[in-house]
């Protein structure tokens, strides 16, 4: 449990969850018998990807202002472009260059999240 926990307050901090979400499966499927799987593991892996999603989504909306306070201000694409910058991939570089669908990306990010 604090394991969960800590890692659900390490994903609002700028913790990398793409990394986080596999590790925690990893350690809750460690513990399972693969002879005789139970429900628990699987369940305790969609809770932690639901957790992380959405603690992803919160960091998201509070980290993008200055305040700290829940805004909508990630929606309007400059902080995923300072995010991407000009050394990412073809796709980041278009998205960067182009500010419409930047902001779809970043409405994505957030509808996703």
């Amino acid at each position: 449990g604090l394991l969960v926990i800590d890692s659900l307050f390490e994903a609002t901090r700028s913790s990398n969850h793409r990394w986080l979400l596999p590790s925690l499966c990893t350690i809750f499927l460690a513990f399972d018998d693969p002879a005789d799987p139970r429900p628990w593991s699987r369940d305790l892996c969609i809770t932690a990807t639901v957790g992380l999603f959405g603690a992803a989504g919160f960091s998201k909306l509070t980290a993008s202002s200055f305040h700290g306070m829940p805004t909508a201000q990630w929606a309007d694409g400059a902080t995923l472009g300072w995010h991407l910058g000009p050394q990412g991939t073809w796709l980041a570089k278009y998205l960067v260059r182009h500010p419409i669908f930047l902001r779809l990306a970043a409405c994505g990010t957030l509808a996703i999240e």
